[in-house]
């Protein structure tokens, strides 16, 4: 892979974007981990995911493709050694293209794009992936159907490295039974106290399916490193279709308890809500009905500091266009009045558009999809994209509350 233009070797600024916003908290450091190069496939940078070593040492793992939705889509993955200083040259650490199909990711002779990968650290230098592929058998075909509102086929890939993601095991399936390639990844895979790890993911449906879509947040636990994994439970479900509970992302407090933070979007109103919460104090196998957090937010991340509190990492996409950090102090039923910005787009305010689906406005969005892990000082790393319609780039931030 010979189109990836590698981060400077020198001190990476913060972004000037990048300022403390209220007494709660303040960035601290941040910089850019690669950015993306117009007209070529490294222009959409997006999808970041970051793990962090017990010995300081940082990897981020994304997508870059032609477009945001395109079936070159690959991930390159880039390790810093320095506290996010400098980052190594990207690697592309995994290829399996077909014969006449380069820049694909063949599963089973089928011809696919690998659209996210999200990184969990086990122990010392061992790490693991959940890789979310994509049916490409047609090229131009979208992933989503604005008709139907069906997907194209998904499967989720399993991949370890021993060394800190130099090397990696080659991809196996994840199991996802009942919902074989329609089951995608919506985050790191959780690694629980009690050593069992955790899948998150999503239902989805096919492509040309005209059915009503079943929506579910899911997760499917393993008590053998991913070996095999047991009966789905539910997160977030409901019943009468309407509201879907988009991208779960789970974090445990240092009490044990889970929280899921749910996009929440209401599909008879055709329009997006507060985010919202659930939580399980029984290890994920039952969870509360979801809850309204009051924040007009999107594509919400939890971490919880060592004290207990509860930081949520979301996007404002259509008022003040940034990313930001909100501090709860009970487990997220009320939240800090005062953000700390993250990222400031700087384009102005939009709303989302009415005679749209909600995913297909996704492929215009030009920042977002943060992650985002501590340390035990307490300091919080956080990935997200930024940049605009000719190109895009990883950055990073270090946060201190």
């Amino acid at each position: 892979m010979n189109t990836a233009k590698p981060a400077k070797k020198s001190r990476q600024r913060a972004s000037p974007a990048c300022s403390r916003h209220g007494g709660i908290g303040k960035i601290v450091d941040g910089g850019v981990v690669f950015q993306g190069t117009p007209g070529t496939r490294t222009a959409n940078c997006c999808f970041a995911s970051i793990g962090r070593f017990e010995d300081g040492q940082l990897l981020v793992s994304w997508r870059i493709g032609s477009a945001k939705d395109s079936a070159d889509g690959m991930i390159l993955m880039s390790r810093s050694t320095d506290g996010g200083r400098t980052w190594e040259t990207p690697r592309e650490p995994f290829s399996n293209p077909l014969k006449g199909r380069p820049g694909t990711f063949a599963l089973n002779d089928v011809p696919g794009s690998l659209h996210f990968a999200p990184l969990t650290v086990l122990g010392g230098r061992r790490v693991l992936t959940g890789i979310m592929w994509l049916d490409r058998s047609n090229p131009t075909r979208p992933m989503f159907n604005e008709k139907t509102e069906g997907l194209t086929t998904i499967h989720t890939l399993l991949s370890e490295s021993q060394d800190g993601g130099q090397s990696w095991s080659a991809p196996r399936a994840f199991d996802a039974a009942p919902f074989d390639g329609l089951g995608a990844i919506t985050a790191p895979i959780l690694k629980l106290p009690d050593g069992r790890l955790g899948c998150q993911f999503e239902t989805n449906k096919p492509y040309d399916d005209p059915s009503p879509w079943r929506h579910r947040a899911m997760l499917k636990f393993s008590d053998d490193v991913g070996r095999t994994w047991h009966t789905p439970v539910t997160v977030a479900h409901d019943p009468t279709l309407r509201i879907r509970y988009w991208d779960q992302h789970l974090a445990i407090a240092p009490d044990g308890t889970m929280v899921a933070m749910l996009w929440a979007y209401d599909s008879v109103a055709k329009k997006e809500l507060n985010f919202h919460l659930a939580e399980s104090r029984d290890r994920g196998m039952t969870w509360s009905q979801p809850r309204d957090s009051g924040l007009p937010l999107q594509l919400p991340y939890p971490v919880f500091l060592p004290d207990g509190r509860l930081v949520a990492i979301c996007i404002d996409r259509y008022k003040s266009r940034t990313i930001c950090a909100r501090v709860s102090q009970d487990m997220g039923r009320t939240f800090l009045g005062e953000d700390v910005v993250i990222h400031r787009q700087p384009t102005g305010s939009v709303e989302p558009s009415e005679d749209n689906h909600q995913l297909s406005d996704q492929q215009l969005w030009t920042f977002g999809r943060i992650e985002a892990v501590p340390d035990p000082s307490g300091d919080v790393w956080v990935t997200y994209y930024a940049g605009d319609a000719d190109a895009t780039s990883i950055q990073w931030a270090r946060l201190q509350f």
